[in-house]
């Protein structure tokens, strides 16, 4: 029988945690394949400059602003739920947040980044167009679901190394998910 405290010296566990880490580095790959196209126009370039930094400016103060909002939800379920029952539920919640706010970070960098070189691309053929912009998808999509595979499984690992109970493990993954969610929703509400 399968226990949270014995998943940590679980070989699945781990193992998703590697395919977690091998689903970013493919998707860090496909993104050095997308930026690794020359932009030929330097009206292009100077414009994508300025953009990247306005965005990068707003998306950095953005992602830190609800990371904060993240934790302070949590230390509140702290003080409302988790004092009575140990720090399971606020961990899971934070982790959560903290996944959230690494894939959109890492979504918006994406996006941000490769516009340039899909615009440049384009330029030349929409089919060169197209590959690129599926490039940078993929490189998207797929840094998203890592980074989920890897909260997820850190999460887990941190709740059979905390002794969880497996009658509380779906607490846990609803913590978890409310982490996710809210973080998302508020990201999605200032776009």
């Amino acid at each position: 029988m399968i226990t949270l405290t014995s998943l940590a010296f679980s070989p699945v566990i781990y193992l998703s945690v590697v395919s977690g880490l091998i689903g970013l580095g493919f998707s860090f790959w496909n993104y050095k394949k997308v930026s690794s196209n020359k932009l030929e126009n330097d009206k292009t370039e100077f414009i994508s400059s300025n953009i990247k930094e306005g965005v990068k400016t707003l998306k950095n103060s953005r992602l830190l602003l609800l990371g904060l909002f993240a934790v302070l939800i949590g230390l509140l379920m702290y003080f409302f739920y988790g004092a009575e029952r140990d720090l399971n539920i606020p961990i899971s919640f934070i982790v959560g947040a903290i996944s959230a706010v690494s894939a959109a970070y890492v979504s918006k960098y994406i996006a941000t980044y490769s516009g340039e070189f899909v615009t440049s691309e384009t330029a030349k053929s929409y089919k060169a167009g197209f590959k690129t912009a599926f490039n940078a998808s993929i490189a998207s999509g797929l840094s998203n679901v890592s980074i989920f595979v890897l909260g997820i499984s850190v999460n887990m690992l941190l709740m059979s190394l905390l002794g969880v109970d497996i009658a509380d493990a779906l607490l846990v993954f609803i913590a978890f998910m409310a982490g996710v969610a809210i973080v998302s929703v508020l990201n999605r509400l200032r776009e």
